[in-house]
């Protein structure tokens, strides 16, 4: 539950931004870019955890295509590079 709603105040941030830009204010685009980053790395992370978690807990059926998991696992986790390494971007 935490990373959704960390979803839902970021995104509230971001909204409060839009509005602060129309007005000709950029005084909290630092905060909102250096907000939004870390969270990208924490959720991607936590989720790539999660997927690896659960084919573990599945044992040797966690490989099975049937099982749906090595397709999501291939499908999500070059999330954790896109748009800046997580490595970076916890530094």
């Amino acid at each position: 539950y935490a990373l959704h709603f960390m979803g839902d105040w970021m995104m509230d941030m971001y909204r409060s931004f839009e509005r602060e830009r129309e007005a000709g204010k950029f005084d909290r685009l630092p905060e909102l870019h250096a907000t939004s980053s870390c969270l990208k790395a924490v959720c991607t992370s936590a989720t790539v955890k999660g997927i690896e978690c659960c084919r573990q807990a599945c044992g040797g059926y966690g490989y099975s295509a049937l099982s749906g998991l090595p397709g999501l696992y291939c499908n999500y986790v070059q999330n954790l590079t896109w748009e800046g390494d997580n490595t970076i971007l916890y530094l």
